[in-house]
């Protein structure tokens, strides 16, 4: 695993660990409310009389029922724009991080590598290799390591770097661009990170 390649696992795993603390902060904020609230509704049934409440059971209890879904509906609602905030934050900074190392020293030998192994899952056969526009300029170093017969080509959904490529010798399509790996790392987000909507 190239340095490169070792810094952005190491910067995605410092950010899933962030991620976490702040899932398991907003858990016990949502858990305090559920218990205050739980709280106060305890409080005021035990100041009614015994007749009242015998009287009136059927209507407290519809009431607690819709001010419990109102409760949860409002609590949902908060959680999804809390982890909509957080999501964006903090893929807005590792796009910015990912775009930064796109303009660094270390980017060429990241796309000389990847398009060494495109070479390679084509075990030689010719190749088109896909990158950004801006990404020509390294056209001769990835042509040398995608082997003869291949060509480069520039391709304008690729907007942070990286490779994607085909070759007619094969059906296979290869995607290593800098963007799908942060849409990957995105979705395993949401599904690693708990924060996620749930019933009380």
């Amino acid at each position: 695993m190239s340095s490169s390649d070792e810094k952005i696992t190491l910067f995605l795993n410092a950010i899933s660990e962030n991620l976490e603390m702040r899932r398991q902060e907003i858990e016990q904020e949502i858990a305090a409310v559920r218990r205050a609230e739980q709280e106060k509704a305890e409080q005021e049934a035990a100041q009614r009389s015994e007749a009242y409440i015998k009287a009136e059971t059927a209507n407290v209890l519809a009431q607690a029922n819709r001010a419990r879904s109102l409760l949860e509906t409002g609590l949902r609602n908060e959680l999804a724009a809390a982890r909509g905030e957080i999501t964006g934050a903090v893929f807005a900074a590792v796009a910015e991080k990912l775009e930064a190392f796109a303009k660094s020293a270390d980017y060429e030998a990241f796309l000389k590598k990847s398009a060494e192994k495109i070479a390679a899952v084509y075990g030689g056969k010719p190749v088109t290799v896909f990158v950004k526009t801006g990404d020509l300029k390294y056209k001769q170093i990835l042509l040398q390591a995608a082997g003869s017969n291949s060509k480069v080509e520039p391709d304008d959904d690729i907007l942070i770097g990286g490779c994607k490529a085909v070759s007619t010798a094969s059906s296979i399509r290869l995607d290593d661009t800098l963007d799908t790996r942060l849409a990957a790392q995105k979705q395993g987000f949401y599904e690693r990170s708990g924060l996620s909507v749930q019933a009380f």
